[in-house]
């Protein structure tokens, strides 16, 4: 079983944080999430911990069950890490550059298939945290012991949006060795 408690719901000590302008701070920042990665609802700060209420957009509610969790719902647990460098009425601070997920260590699931999830952030290093996710009740769902974030600069951030992604499928004629008479159409990946 693990070792977090999240059925105490808010975090009793903890201090709200207004986030209602949460996604126009990281959109300054370089991140741009459509709708169904728009998760982050409500937040808490207590210490160095952060707590966090993400939802799963309801037109992804009948996909949930398919994953472990949800890509949309685990990726918004992580931008309540924005509170972290700057206050969501403020504005970016001038050295704060956008990170993201690099190295994953000690992830353990215990459910499957919520919509919803009280998660506490817990910074264990200068870029990695810990992260202990339940469902709305308080029972466990995910921990994570370790989320390395490594800096991207916005322009890389930019990069892959919009128009494609990090990899796209190619058709290019290929010569063939006399197997096949004319020329052959075959996939490449490219990154």
């Amino acid at each position: 079983m693990p070792a977090f408690d999240l059925t105490a719901w808010p975090p009793p000590g903890a201090t709200p944080v207004d986030v209602a302008d949460m996604y126009e701070v990281l959109a300054e920042r370089g991140y741009d999430y459509g709708p169904v990665f728009q998760g982050l609802k409500r937040a808490w700060t207590a210490g160095e911990d952060i707590f966090a209420e993400v939802e799963l957009d309801e037109s992804a509610h009948t996909d949930a069950a398919r994953f472990g969790l949800h890509p949309a719902l685990l990726d918004s647990t992580m931008h309540a890490l924005g509170l972290q460098t700057a206050d969501p009425g403020s504005g970016p601070a001038e050295d704060d550059r956008p990170a993201l997920p690099f190295f994953w260590e000690g992830v353990r699931l215990f459910a499957s298939g919520p919509t919803a999830l009280r998660v506490r952030l817990t910074g264990s290093g200068d870029d990695t945290v810990s992260l202990a996710m339940a469902d709305t009740a308080g029972e466990p769902v995910l921990s994570v012991d370790g989320l390395t974030l490594r800096p991207v600069s916005v322009e890389q951030l930019a990069g892959v949006g919009g128009g494609g992604g990090l990899h796209e499928v190619v058709w290019r004629s290929l010569v063939t060795a006399g197997v096949v008479e004319g020329p052959v159409e075959a996939a490449v990946f490219e990154v």
